[in-house]
């Protein structure tokens, strides 16, 4: 058991993505005076940290637990969706992520959906297309309605869709099929 500590304020640590190599990788929401972000970790099979780095966003606070997930790629890529938001704790985006192996970040989408949407679950249909879901939040009616957003990391574009539902929802779960 071991217990990592990056600082003033850590968010728990929400997805674990275990590599090939025997490595393994986990994120953690970051927060230090006026910023927030995001630190990426490789922890290596005897549970000692290889490396870590930690992005920042100034005023904003990323959201790690209560949901988010993470895959790997063939070409040992992670991919990561969750959600950010102002320090405040209002206004949460939707956000995916790619990594390189050595926690280098190659691709960064926030959804421009106006309402407060997060990513909660995520899967990987070959090795360029990332289906994600979550909740996309009416502020008209304070309805939670299920996001999907395909987004496509050889294109850097993104499609979303909403699902109404009649009472607050969220997707947990998503699968290829």
């Amino acid at each position: 058991n071991r217990h990592y500590d990056i600082g003033n304020y850590t968010s728990n640590a929400g997805v674990v993505v275990p590599c090939p190599d025997g490595t393994f990788v986990t994120f953690s929401g970051a927060y230090d005076v006026g910023r927030g972000g995001l630190t990426f970790y490789r922890i290596a099979a005897t549970g000692d940290t290889l490396y870590t780095k930690t992005y920042w966003y100034p005023e904003r606070t990323v959201l790690i637990s209560g949901g988010a997930s993470s895959a790997l790629l063939s070409n040992q890529d992670i991919v990561y969706c969750g959600g950010i938001t102002d320090s405040g704790g209002v206004n949460i985006n939707s956000t995916i992520i790619r990594f390189d192996y050595f926690g280098n970040m190659l691709d960064y989408y926030q959804s421009p959906i106006s309402t407060d949407d997060k990513l909660n679950t995520l899967c990987i249909l070959g090795d360029s297309v990332v289906v994600a879901a979550g909740f996309a939040n009416d502020s008209a009616t304070n309805v939670a309605d299920i996001l999907v957003i395909r987004y496509d990391l050889n294109a850097q574009s993104a499609s979303h869709y909403i699902y109404p539902m009649p009472s607050n929802q969220t997707a947990i779960r998503i699968k290829a099929l």
